[in-house]
């Protein structure tokens, strides 16, 4: 697996979460106002449908008021209340007092066309109160025509609109996530070239003070000398970590069995000079301990996880390493890292510390060679009190 793939993969997997959460949110508030307009649209229709129902039921209303005053004319004769095919009905006097009734449904007097329980009420005053009558009630069932034809609507049309601004949506982020990758790509491309350019300066400078004999200089020269070779040697470490994230893919892997107790033993020697320029006091404790990697990326994966233990630590620090079988520790007692950032310490040009400098790929170098090689990183970070970073296979 190559370095510029897991980079895509991982550029490609960040812009796949913001998608769907941008997505989320977007058709969260559009399903919401479709919701809106639909529950303003079946009101409409319902409003209608009622309208329509209305004329119809005082035309029977009408005619049932005829029927009520032929009843009251000969109630001695006959006290058979009128009944209708079409529809059932009830009389109420003044106090909303049930005289006689056949709905099915208790009415609600207040009102003059309304749905409830599936029937239609239609309520009407007679002018003449006959038999006392203040409100006559026409209950009819409601055949739910209406209601099917807006769900139908409503489905169609709500799920078109639906889906325009789900493909909008999603092409608008797309536009709007443009810019962002073509940054990281200049980005990146500024890097490659740049790490072309520090080659050979930065081998010239530690080839050279390699070859001065420190021991006939002065004290004072030998002190700036050895600061010197400090940059340069920071500098030389940045010039893998870009070389290792531009030209990864290119470089040949030898993977065999390499003795991570001897290499982690190796690279804290290799920033002795780094720890003594901070007077941070180290400590190695190794085990016999190998792991079937390529030594080059274990090299890359300790110096990294050693150098943000040393630039993050306080002055008068400690550095504690630690090997034993399938298992690397390595612990500062340096500013820690805030809870809330822990989650993103891995992703590129993410930076936790303001305070240092760095371009935010050390960690990023580390999790990509522990996702190539199956290692499990475990990170537990104290603000304020320091940092332990497990290796573990």
């Amino acid at each position: 697996m190559s370095v510029s793939k897991n980079w895509d993969t991982n550029l490609q997997r960040r812009e796949r979460r913001t998608l769907v959460a941008f997505l989320a949110l977007y058709l969260t508030l559009s399903c919401t106002i479709l919701g809106l307009f639909g529950a303003g649209y079946y009101a409409l229709q319902k409003e209608a449908m009622l309208s329509l129902k209305r004329g119809e039921l005082n035309a029977l209303a009408n005619e049932h008021v005829k029927a009520l005053r032929a009843l009251h004319v000969a109630f001695d004769k006959t006290q058979e209340y009128p009944r209708h095919e079409a529809f059932r009905s009830g009389i109420f006097d003044g106090a909303a007092v049930e005289i006689f009734s056949l709905l099915h449904v208790s009415p609600l007097l207040s009102r003059i066309i309304y749905l409830k329980e599936g029937m239609i009420h239609y309520i009407k005053e007679p002018e003449a109160h006959y038999l006392g009558t203040q409100y006559l009630v026409l209950e009819v069932e409601d055949d739910g025509a209406w209601h099917h034809e807006a769900l139908r609507n409503m489905a169609w049309f709500g799920g078109g609109i639906f889906l325009f601004l789900a493909v909008g949506g999603y092409f608008l982020l797309r536009l709007l996530l443009r810019p962002m990758r073509e940054a990281i790509a200049l980005l990146d491309r500024f890097i490659k070239d740049t790490t072309h350019e520090l080659n050979t300066p930065i081998h010239a400078i530690l080839s050279n003070i390699e070859m001065i004999p420190l021991q006939t200089l002065e004290p004072k020269t030998a002190r700036k000398l050895e600061r010197i070779r400090l940059g340069a040697q920071s500098v030389s470490h940045l010039y893998k970590d870009l070389t290792y994230l531009t030209l990864g893919r290119h470089q040949a892997r030898h993977e065999s069995e390499v003795q991570v107790d001897v290499v982690a033993q190796e690279r804290v020697e290799y920033f002795a000079l780094s720890l003594e320029a901070k007077k941070i006091t180290w400590e190695v404790d190794t085990a016999p301990a190998a792991l079937w990697i390529d030594q080059g990326a274990l090299t890359r994966l300790v110096d990294n996880l050693l150098s943000n233990a040393i630039k993050y630590n306080r002055v008068g620090g400690s550095l504690h390493v630690k090997v034993a079988p399938g298992v690397l520790e390595i612990k500062d007692t340096g500013i820690g890292i805030d809870a809330s950032k822990l989650a993103r310490v891995f992703d590129r040009y993410v930076r936790c510390h303001e305070s240092a400098g760095g371009f935010g790929i050390g960690l990023n170098i580390v999790g990509m060679i522990a996702k190539e090689y199956g290692l499990k990183l475990a990170l537990e970070s104290t603000k304020g009190e320091g940092t332990c970073v497990r290796v573990l296979w």
